[in-house]
């Protein structure tokens, strides 16, 4: 059932390569995530969703390479309802687990996941039941740092955010150094955890074969 889901995840985010978004690059507009974008045109580089610049496009490879089993990084919350829809959207019950959460590869989509804060112990299991999209992935680990992302649920347990008296407030948008192991149950103490963010910017691959620092170069920010 994972792997059919992933399947459609995947092409779902794939299928929306057709068309043309020439104004992209000139205006640093982010892309059109309502419609359809030319990945020849993203290439270029484009402005996301905050206006912040992005080099290129990340190839197929680099968003879909799967998290290390236990890597570290900062973690950012859904609003509500949000992770409880999207896994009802793509068939996934999160009966016995805590709640959902988000990791940056669609690879790790349907796998089980443990987090544990800093200074406390392993929580779950999670279910990862949603991924970056391509186009948002790079933002999410180079500006954020993330390594996942969960859900209104675990964010309120965590005290992230309170509601009081149908009013949200918000103690804490993102939360650093959060670990997160992939598989049935978390591993010893002897593990150590993987840089998340540093681990995949020294891997990452743009559309064109260019690295991290060689994109910057060849695709500079607009003045």
């Amino acid at each position: 059932m994972a792997k059919k889901v992933l399947v459609g995840v995947l092409l779902l985010s794939v299928g929306l390569a057709s068309g043309v978004h020439a104004d992209v690059l000139t205006q640093c507009r982010e892309p059109n995530r309502g419609g359809s974008e030319d990945w020849e045109v993203l290439a270029l580089g484009y402005c996301d969703h905050l206006g912040r610049w992005v080099p290129g496009l990340v190839t197929f490879e680099s968003w879909v390479r799967e998290a290390p089993a236990h890597s570290i990084g900062n973690v950012v919350w859904y609003n509500p309802g949000i992770m409880e829809a999207t896994a009802e959207h793509v068939g996934f019950s999160l009966e016995g687990y805590l709640d959902g959460i988000a990791m940056m590869s669609c690879s790790d989509f349907g796998k089980t996941a443990w987090l544990r804060r800093p200074g406390l112990t392993w929580e779950g299991p999670y279910a990862v039941v949603d991924c970056a999209s391509r186009v948002d992935i790079f933002s999410a680990v180079y500006y954020h740092g993330e390594v996942a992302e969960v859900g209104y649920q675990t964010a309120l347990s965590w005290g992230m955010v309170e509601s009081v008296d149908d009013r949200r407030i918000v103690n804490q948008w993102i939360l650093h150094d959060v670990e997160v192991f992939v598989g049935e149950a978390p591993s010893g103490d002897e593990s150590v955890a993987v840089d998340y963010a540093g681990w995949w910017l020294d891997q990452v691959v743009f559309v064109g074969g260019f690295g991290f620092d060689e994109a910057w170069g060849v695709n500079p920010e607009p003045n």
